[in-house]
């Protein structure tokens, strides 16, 4: 769908491997411009949103734009963890140190004195998948606290599902 402010953006000497789209928000008042992780960019607009005026702030800001595009595709991935004892994991604002645990000591996956403890694994991927279980067990178990709150604010009820115990 071409909008004049479309037409208007593509009109500026906006570089052509950039990803770009307008979105009209019936609730904005004012330009939003927003980078995503890969680089693409959204032109968020009012409904009234004036064509020339919306080319010149984004004619201001090519400069910058052009930077953070930059930035934005050549950021490097995020590292992996490596499973091996002493790396880091974060967990309610803590940073607690990983410890792995001999086959005879091997039990679950535990914060134990300051210490994430995980039982060896035979393999890195199974270690990884006991540590996201981890975390999504914890997560589901303060969450489950928090929800009548939250549901009351919202004026809505919570709804227990059975697939997601699973």
């Amino acid at each position: 769908m071409s909008t004049p402010v479309h037409q208007a953006i593509a009109a500026l000497p906006v570089p052509g491997e950039w990803t770009w789209q307008v979105v009209v928000r019936p609730r904005r008042r004012t330009l939003g411009i927003e980078v995503a992780d890969g680089g693409d960019i959204l032109f968020a607009v009012p409904p009234d949103a004036d064509p020339a005026a919306v080319a010149q702030a984004v004619r201001t800001r090519l400069p910058r734009l052009a930077r953070e595009v930059r930035r934005r595709r050549t950021r490097p991935d995020e590292p992996v963890k490596e499973l091996v004892g002493g790396t880091g994991f974060a967990y309610l604002g803590r940073r607690h140190r990983l410890k792995l645990l001999s086959s005879a000591e091997a039990g679950r996956v535990r914060l134990h004195r300051g210490w994430l403890e995980l039982p060896r694994s035979r393999t890195v991927d199974e270690g990884a998948r006991q540590i996201a279980q981890w975390y999504e067990a914890c997560g589901t178990r303060w969450l489950s606290g928090r929800l009548p709150s939250y549901a009351s604010r919202f004026a809505t009820t919570v709804r227990r599902e059975t697939a997601a115990a699973g």
